[in-house]
């Protein structure tokens, strides 16, 4: 296994309902695509009803640590 560092370079949320932050939620998170040294990531947010309440992406780099 390698390890990887990372720092985030954009974060971005949409939100499509009101949500609280006092309740459970399921984060869904899939990365979509990793090139050189970034990666995107999208996820889905769902309430504790099962209703999708967010959209959020995430760009990161990823570095190797040095030797």
């Amino acid at each position: 296994d390698r390890e990887f560092t990372g720092a985030s370079l954009d974060h971005t949320i949409w939100f499509h309902a009101p949500a609280r932050a006092d309740e459970w939620q399921l984060h869904d998170f899939t990365c979509h695509r990793i090139t050189g040294a970034r990666g995107l990531a999208v996820g889905h947010v769902f309430d504790p009803a099962g209703s999708h309440v967010a959209t959020v992406a995430q760009e990161v780099l990823l570095r190797e640590p040095r030797a």
